[in-house]
């Protein structure tokens, strides 16, 4: 090592090789190397270039120099590019561009000089670009654009100019610009748009100036704009539009105007925008619309007004509107619909659109009176969700043969009279949630034969055998959240069709018999969150498709034998946190469907014989956190030889007879977590079993025998955290050949025997933290070649040279030592007179080894050392001889 350092001193002391040394590191370090050089493009992305780079090939068509620091732009800059195509410098501090600059790339198509710091822009700026389409200088801090700056960009198609600080837009600042087609001024602080500010630009088609200050659009601005279909004016200041504003657009289709202060439309404010296709007025201060503004827009598709002051609704005032297919008038005053208030609206079917949909939500209609959408051909949807309506005219909806979906949710209804929906008898989605209904006469659904969905969550109404007739068509019925207590016999009997069936979050107490009679067709039924206690005896006969049951969080309190005897499709049911305490022989009698029951969170202390008997398709049996104290021989008897995964968790289980799971030949996750089963653990209750996942956590074990778990081949994962272990004996887990997860965290080990690991090569995740091991010894793991997370955070682990050869072979081996989500805390640390480290700090230890032996900690960083030391001299070498 000496000899190597007074080599390296020899050399470095002599003059002339330390200058030439130096040249070459400086140029190294300054070399274009921070460039991607690729066929046609090349990318100084972030590369700290203070000017764009002078060896770029001279074939390259796309450059891109985003994200450096380069304030200067001159025509040497890109001298001999004249292939260049596109021309990318955002982001990189621009502040002055000479002119002529890019007279050298003539072929540019594309320039990109967005997010930077000019403050103007000289005449000549962009000479010389004569194939320019679109030019890009969003986000810069220009004030103004003087006459003439754009006069050479004959060609230019898109121009971005948004987020400036330009004031106004002058005569003149957009000559030259014949081709242009999209012109973006969003967000300037533009506050009037002149006379000729906009001839130039004859060929325009899309203008974007919203968000700006614009309070004021003088006459005829727009005169020369024969061919703009899209105009942007959101977010202004206008409180005023009228027709000569809109001279000479025939040919807009899109015109936004929303977020201003436009507080009325003149009735011919749309006489010179005959092809309008969508107009955007939502959060104005519109307080009235006059008969006939709209009478010229026979194209318009979509009129949105939501959001302004409007208080009421004329007769005739949508007159014209032949096309329109989308009409929003939510959130503002409106109280009063009058007789025929959408005259005028046809709607059209086509492939994109199929009728009209009416948005009338947030506002304060209490009445909806004889003929108020009569004489709409084509319509879909009509929104009065969050209106103050108490009464439906029997004829309100006269004339809605065609509607489709309709919503009335948030209302103030009270009572819903037989026939109030007569008309509407096409309708396929009803929904009437949390709209105070406290009576629905019978015969109200009249004339609903289409229905397939009905919301009615929400309400204080009681349901009776004739409530729901005349739907047969009738799918999904919502009725969670309401306050009757009983469902009455035959209470479906007319919804022959019903698929979904929510009743929860309710004040449910009893189920009649014959409840469900002839819904042979429901195959969900959710009666979750109620007050039941009991299920008698053919209270759900008739559901011989129901798949899906649930009733959780509801207090029953025995499950009787054949409780579920008519359920023959049932493939899940779930009981989560009742009062169950005891399960009968045969609850689940004849479920040869059911793949999963979920009967976790109750008071289960005692389950018969046969009570799972004959489920040949059962999969997953949770029985989490109940009061079990003993598994008997005979409880899960029977036919279970599909059963995968069984829950057992957060019981008091104490003891298993021995022959309690020898019938489930296909279990292969056994949670017993929580329990008290100690030492109990010992019995051979174990032995054999195929099981892939066993958790044995917070048991109260103290002792394993070696033999606790013979010819557990199968298993691959193991946790037996938070147990008082002491020690682990040697062997114990010799039949774990394909243990890959194993957790002993919190076991109060001291240590753990070296040939512990010998047999489970294939363990990836290993956790052995929180115990009380001062050293580990390497030795363990090293056997261990699939490992990829070691933990052994909360050990008071001495800072030794021991645990540190243990931590160097983690890091050498990429090996994960801590929890990704919450790294801070299980971090791999060790003890120094006191003081807490993380192993990382250990980095300069300095242990003591045998004669001729390095230090396993520092030999990587001494043979780097090395190694760059001969690298060196070969280097240096190289010098000596040119010197």
């Amino acid at each position: 090592m000496e000899s190597h350092i007074k080599i390296f001193n020899t050399l470095m002391n002599m003059k002339h090789i330390q200058v030439l040394f130096v040249l070459v590191v400086t140029n190294f370090l300054h070399a274009e190397a921070w460039c991607n050089w690729g066929n046609s493009s090349a990318s100084c992305f972030n590369s700290s270039l203070t000017t764009p780079p002078t060896d770029v090939p001279k074939n390259i068509l796309y450059l891109e120099l985003n994200y450096n620091n380069i304030p200067y732009l001159s025509p040497e800059h890109f001298t001999d590019l004249d292939k260049l195509l596109k021309l990318m410098i955002v982001s990189s501090n621009v502040t002055d561009i000479d002119a002529d600059t890019f007279t050298a790339v003539p072929n540019l198509g594309e320039l990109y000089l967005a997010s930077n710091s000019l403050t103007a822009l000289e005449q000549g700026t962009f000479n010389g670009l004569n194939k320019i389409k679109r030019l890009s200088l969003f986000g810069n801090q220009l004030v103004s654009i003087q006459p003439n700056t754009f006069s050479y960009l004959k060609t230019l198609e898109e121009l971005d100019l948004s987020k400036n600080h330009l004031e106004n837009l002058s005569p003149g600042s957009l000559n030259g610009l014949h081709s242009l087609q999209l012109l973006d001024l969003q967000h300037n602080k533009l506050t009037k748009l002149t006379v000729n500010c906009l001839s130039e630009v004859s060929q325009l088609q899309h203008l974007y100036v919203g968000y700006n200050l614009i309070k004021e659009i003088e006459t005829e601005t727009f005169e020369h704009q024969q061919d703009l279909t899209t105009l942007h004016l959101s977010h202004n200041n206008l409180e005023f539009i009228d027709k000569s504003m809109f001279k000479g657009l025939d040919s807009l289709k899109i015109l936004h105007l929303d977020n201003n202060k436009i507080s009325s439309l003149p009735v011919d404010v749309f006489e010179n925008t005959p092809s309008l296709v969508n107009i955007d007025l939502n959060q104005n201060n519109i307080n009235a619309l006059h008969i006939g503004t709209f009478k010229s827009l026979s194209k318009l598709v979509v009129l949105e007004l939501s959001e302004n002051k409007l208080s009421s609704i004329q007769t005739g005032t949508f007159e014209g509107l032949i096309k329109l297919n989308y009409l929003n008038l939510a959130f503002n005053n409106i109280s009063t619909l009058e007789p025929k208030s959408f005259e005028g609206l046809q709607g059209h079917t086509t492939t994109h659109y199929n009728g009209l949909k009416i948005n009338l939500e947030g506002n304060i209609i209490d009445t909806i009176p004889e003929n108020t959408f009569s004489t709409i051909k084509y319509i879909n949807s009509i929104i009065l969700v969050n209106n103050s309506v108490t009464k439906i005219d029997k004829n309100g909806f006269k004339g809605l043969e065609r509607l489709r979906r309709f919503y009335l949710d948030k209302n103030n209804i009270g009572t819903l009279e037989k026939g109030v929906f007569k008309h509407l008898t096409n309708l396929d989605v009803l929904s009437i949630f949390d709209a105070n209904i406290e009576k629905i006469e019978d015969g109200a659904f009249e004339g609903l034969q289409f229905v397939s969905s009905l919301y009615l969550d929400k309400n204080k109404f009681n349901i009776t055998s004739n409530t729901f007739q005349n739907m047969p068509n009738l799918q999904n019925l919502l009725l969670n959240e309401n306050s009757f207590t009983v469902i009455p016999s035959g209470a479906f009997i007319h919804s022959e069709s019903l698929s979904t069936l929510e009743l929860s979050n309710g004040k449910i107490e009893t189920i009649e018999k014959g409840a469900f009679e002839e819904v042979n067709q429901v195959k969900t039924l959710s009666l979750s969150n109620n007050s039941i206690s009991k299920l008698p005896e053919g209270c759900f006969h008739g559901l011989t498709h129901l798949e899906n049951l649930k009733l959780d969080n509801n207090w029953i309190e025995i499950l009787p034998g054949g409780f579920l005897d008519d359920l023959s499709s049932l493939t899940e049911i779930s009981f989560i946190n009742n009062s169950v305490h005891t399960i009968d022989s045969n609850a689940f009698a004849n479920l040869k469907n059911l793949l999963e029951i979920e009967l976790s969170m109750n008071d289960i202390a005692t389950i018969k014989p046969h009570a799972f008997h004959d489920l040949p398709n059962l999969n997953y049996l949770y029985l989490t956190a109940n009061n079990l104290t003993n598994l008997e021989d005979g409880i899960f008897g029977g036919n279970l030889q599909s059963l995968e995964y069984l829950y057992l968790k957060n019981n008091s289980i104490s003891s298993i007879d021995k022959d309690v799971f020898i019938n489930l030949t296909s279990l292969t996750t056994l949670e017993l977590s929580n329990n008290n089963l100690g030492n109990f653990v010992n019995s051979g209750i174990f032995k054999g079993m195929k099981v892939e996942s066993l958790s044995l956590q917070n048991n109260s074990i103290t002792t394993l025998e070696k033999d606790a778990f013979e010819g557990m081949t199968n298993l691959e994962v193991f946790y037996i955290s938070h147990n008082p272990m002491k020690e682990v004996p040697s062997g114990v887990l010799d039949s774990f050949k394909n243990l890959n997860r194993f957790s002993m965290f919190n076991c109060t080990l001291k240590s753990l025997p070296k040939d512990i690991f010998k047999e489970n090569k294939n363990i990836a995740y290993l956790d052995v933290g929180g115990n009380k091991f001062t050293n580990l010894d390497v030795s363990l793991i090293k056997p261990l070649n699939r490992l990829t997370q070691f933990l052994d955070y909360n050990n008071p682990l001495e800072c030794s040279c021991q645990n540190y050869q243990l931590w160097h072979w983690l890091k050498e081996k990429n090996i994960k030592t801590y929890k990704e989500d919450d790294e801070d805390n299980t971090i791999s640390t060790c003890w120094e007179e006191g003081k807490k480290l993380k192993m990382s700090e250990m980095e300069t230890k300095v242990c003591k080894r045998k004669k001729n032996q390095l230090p396993i900690g520092n030999t990587p960083e001494i043979v780097g050392t090395l190694s760059a030391t001969l690298q060196m001299i070969g280097l240096f070498s190289i010098f000596v001889f040119m010197a």
